[in-house]
């Protein structure tokens, strides 16, 4: 019974090991493509978007307001 209980622990041990090396290669896979190409890698996540060419020229997006378009009072 004890010894069945220690395979069972051993094999257990086993598949968290397994599981955390398989977790860390998958995260230096991730870092080897931001490190290579940045921009396409934050593009999966939504955090950088293509621009149309006829933004590239008007820095500020017309649907934000500036300061000068309120006096404050």
């Amino acid at each position: 019974m004890v010894s069945g209980l220690k395979l069972l622990l051993i094999l257990i041990e086993w598949a968290v090991q397994l599981k955390r090396k398989d977790e860390h290669e998958k995260k230096q896979e991730r870092l080897r493509q931001a490190r290579a190409d940045p921009v396409n890698y934050l593009r999966q996540f939504g955090r950088v978007q293509r621009t149309k060419p006829d933004e590239s020229k008007d820095p500020m997006h017309s649907s934000r307001t500036t300061t000068d378009k309120h006096d404050g009072q």
